[in-house]
């Protein structure tokens, strides 16, 4: 049986090449993309892990993952692919 993992973000694309990477280390995982999903979906399945996109609009990430962390074995990541700075956006915009 898969391990399951739970992929909060707003951002379709974020979440899609987050699930791939999942696949590849044997995780099945699900999205939710609206804040109020995520009650919801907590209540429906037992995730082992959590990645949670930090920019998410509506959703206190870091207290979320202070609550789980105080109540459940859950794994729980922050992430997010906003650049720190102009700079960076720069850098990256040169890039492509």
């Amino acid at each position: 049986m898969a391990r399951l993992a739970l992929i909060i973000t707003a951002d379709s694309n974020l979440a899609k090449y987050v699930g791939q990477i999942l696949t590849q280390y044997g995780y099945d995982y699900e999205v939710a993309q609206e804040k109020l999903q995520v009650p919801i979906q907590l209540r429906r399945i037992t995730p082992e892990l959590i990645i949670c996109d930090k920019e998410m609009s509506g959703i206190n990430s870091l207290l979320l993952c202070k609550t789980l962390k105080s109540s459940t074995a859950i794994g729980f990541a922050l992430l997010s692919a906003k650049p720190k700075s102009k700079k960076q956006q720069e850098e990256l915009t040169e890039s492509k």
